[in-house]
C-alpha cells in the first residue's frame, strides 16, 4: 500500500522553506499532496490561482512532479485527509512557537480524524529564518527576496506574471 502525505498551508507566497518541506515529504512518502487551504478571514497577497501556479512551478523546478500534486480546499485538514484517503500530515517547525502550535493542531486533527497522523519535521538551521510574512512585507515594498524564494517563484514574480494584491 502506498503511503501518502498531505502538506498544507496558505503558501502566500511559497518559499524555500516550503519547498524544502515538500521535498522532504517526497523523500519519505510515496505520494505527496500539497494543498492550499482557504481561510475566508485571511487577506492574501497572491490569488489562489497564482499560488497554485507558483507551487506547481517550484515543484517542477525541483523535479518532484511525478509524485507531488497540488490541490485546494476550504474545509478542515482532517476532513480533507479522510475524503482523499490520506493518513499523514507532514508539517514543518522552525522554533518552539511553531512546535506548540503544531502539537495543538495535531491533537485537533487526530480528534476529528483518528486515522490521521501528524509528522513534524524540524527545519534545518538555514530554513528557520524564512517566513512568508516577511517575504510578503519585502514584496509589498518592492523588493524580491531571492534568497527566500525558489528560483521559479522569484522569476514568475519578477516577470510580472501576477496581479498581486488579492482577496482570493
Amino acid at each position: 500500500m502506498s503511503k501518502t502525505a498531505l502538506v498544507t498551508g496558505s503558501f502566500d507566497p511559497p518559499t524555500m522553506g516550503h519547498l524544502e518541506l515538500i521535498a522532504e515529504a517526497a523523500r519519505v512518502f510515496d505520494e505527496v499532496v500539497v494543498c492550499v487551504f482557504r481561510n475566508a478571514e485571511k487577506e492574501y497577497l497572491f490569488s489562489e490561482s497564482e499560488r497554485l501556479k507558483m507551487l506547481s512551478a517550484m515543484i517542477a523546478e525541483r523535479g518532484l512532479s511525478t509524485h507531488v500534486t497540488v490541490d485546494v480546499n476550504d474545509g478542515y485538514v482532517a476532513d480533507y485527509a479522510r475524503e482523499k484517503g490520506i493518513g499523514f500530515v507532514f508539517r514543518g517547525v522552525r522554533d518552539e512557537k511553531d512546535m506548540a502550535y503544531e502539537i495543538d493542531m495535531a491533537r485537533y486533527n487526530h480528534t476529528r480524524n483518528p486515522q490521521l497522523e501528524t509528522i513534524l519535521w524540524v527545519a534545518p538551521t538555514e530554513q528557520k529564518g524564512i517566513s512568508s510574512t516577511e517575504v510578503r512585507f519585502s514584496l509589498q515594498n518592492g523588493v524580491i527576496p531571492d534568497e527566500f524564494l525558489p528560483k521559479s517563484v522569484a522569476e514568475l514574480i519578477r516577470n510580472g506574471e501576477f496581479v498581486g494584491k488579492s482577496s482570493t
